[in-house]
């Protein structure tokens, strides 16, 4: 075993991994959380050109391992750090080298039982990774703190703890590979060497590892999925846009026309007004007229029980249009319900637990309800403005 080449691809990843413009490149949007895959693919380079090891799945494992070995260190550091942000001192408390042990100790773990495993030669391999755990520990605790003492250059931190971290960490798997070449032929190249068996937990470790990675990978692409298909949605729905031309002016009615400022199931009030919002781009000129309701033992006023927004459009066809596309706009699902009689839209994933709206001619009304329950409300408010089929 050549073991400064370890350490030569462990320098390769670590230059790899702070030359931002080639991670944007390769891995777009998500380099930061493929940070920790470069050391991945040079370890596992290195030992398919140097070694002749060219297992397909060994190297995507040591890929995905240095990919979680990335994320479970920086989260470990995230979290031990947290206690220690209002002890004082900043960098000059020295306990804050502890998280970066903790989190360095994890992350050399998860990378040298991967690549020991997979890639040495049979053999105990406890202490070996052990000695390459605590001596990532020890190469985290002074990475940072080296990082910080010489620059005050934004970033130069993280970049100076991967060079002295990963090269660290390679150099020290070298020194404790177990003895045998890691090559899968003979010195003459022509006799297979046995296949190594890999112990069962370390395959459950591995497939662990795997899915660790994959998970929150698979979730953010379902959930960019979405985005692309609301953005659909929203194209097409602004495709039928109606027309701003030679619309009639919006003029504004008496509040007590439009709102109900008595009490309903004795809600009182508890402001009530409208106002004109600026007409321009793709909106007409409308107003709109709000109330809130309150408790009537609230006597501050401060509890909103239900609030209610009126809006008065130009045309019946813009309060139609506007109704259509409070839920591909506000990206919430909507569904037609008709508990109340008329069928109205009910968001499902509002914020409020009660959002309810729909059109009535050239109005759009909507109920809201941060506590939930405002069915006086809507029904109160269906009966001055009914439902527009």
């Amino acid at each position: 075993m050549n073991r400064p080449g370890l350490a030569i691809a462990g320098v390769a990843g670590a230059l790899l991994s702070i030359y931002s413009p080639l991670s944007r490149t390769v891995f777009g949007s998500w380099d930061d959380e493929f940070l920790g895959a470069w050391l991945g693919l040079a370890l596992a380079a290195y030992l398919a050109c140097v070694h002749r090891n060219r297992s397909a799945a060994k190297a995507l494992s040591l890929v995905a391992a240095s990919v979680a070995a990335w994320f479970i260190a920086f989260q470990i550091t995230v979290w031990t750090a947290a206690p220690l942000v209002n002890t004082g001192g900043g960098h000059q408390n020295p306990l804050v080298v502890l998280p970066f042990f903790l989190g360095g100790f994890a992350g050399a773990g998860i990378v040298s039982i991967t690549t020991l495993y997979l890639y040495g030669e049979s053999g105990p391999m406890g202490r070996r990774i052990l000695a390459c755990s605590i001596a990532g520990g020890v190469l985290g605790a002074i990475g940072y703190p080296l990082g910080v003492a010489s620059s005050t250059v934004s970033g130069y931190e993280q970049r100076a703890l991967l060079v002295i971290w990963q090269t660290g960490v390679s150099l020290c798997m070298g020194l404790v590979w177990p003895s045998g070449d890691t090559a899968t032929v003979d010195a003459a190249g022509t006799q297979p060497r046995p296949r190594q068996r890999v112990p069962v937990l370390v395959k459950i470790f591995v497939a662990a590892v795997v899915l660790l990675v994959a998970w929150p990978f698979t979730e953010r692409l379902r959930m960019q999925s979405r985005i692309r298909q609301s953005d659909r949605a929203i194209a097409e729905y602004r495709a039928r846009q109606p027309e701003l031309q030679g619309l009639p002016a919006a003029i504004a009615g008496a509040d007590d026309e439009r709102l109900i400022l008595s009490p309903i199931g004795g809600h009182p009030v508890k402001f009530a007004g409208h106002y004109l919002p600026n007409a321009g781009g793709d909106r007409p000129q409308t107003v709109v007229y709000s109330a809130s309701y309150k408790n009537p033992t609230d006597e501050f006023s401060n509890v909103e029980v239900a609030g209610v927004m009126v809006t008065q459009y130009p045309t019946a066809e813009w309060a139609a249009y506007a109704v259509a596309g409070t839920s591909v706009l506000e990206r919430t699902p909507a569904a037609v319900v008709r508990t109340f009689g008329p069928p109205v839209l009910a968001s499902s994933q509002g914020i409020d637990p009660t959002d309810v709206y729909w059109q009535s001619g050239v109005f759009a009304v909507r109920v809201r309800s941060p506590i939930g329950g405002a069915d006086e409300f809507i029904r109160a408010y269906l009966e001055r403005y009914p439902s527009t089929p």
